[in-house]
C-alpha cells in the first residue's frame, strides 16, 4: 500500500505546488491505517465505482486498487 500512497500523494504535490513531505506523510497514513487492521474491528464500507476508476496518480494502479479494495475484509 506504501507505493499506491506515494504515487497519489506525490502526484497531490506537484498539481498543487506543495512541499514535497510525501515520505512523511505516507507514514502517517500508514500508521493510521493500523487501527483498521489491528484488532478485533470490523468496518462495512460502501464505495461508489467512481472512487475505483479515478486516476489522481498513474493509471496503471487501477486494477490493483480495485483488487485491494476486493479482497479486504
Amino acid at each position: 500500500m506504501g507505493p499506491y500512497i506515494a504515487s497519489v500523494l506525490t502526484a497531490l504535490m506537484l498539481r498543487r505546488g506543495l512541499p514535497n513531505d510525501v515520505e512523511e506523510a505516507v507514514q502517517v497514513r500508514l500508521d493510521k491505517q493500523r487501527v483498521i487492521h489491528e484488532g478485533d474491528r470490523r468496518f462495512a464500507v460502501i464505495l461508489e465505482e467512481s472512487v475505483l476508476r479515478a486516476a489522481i496518480a498513474v493509471k496503471a494502479w487501477t486494477p490493483w486498487k480495485v483488487g485491494w479494495y476486493v479482497t479486504q475484509h
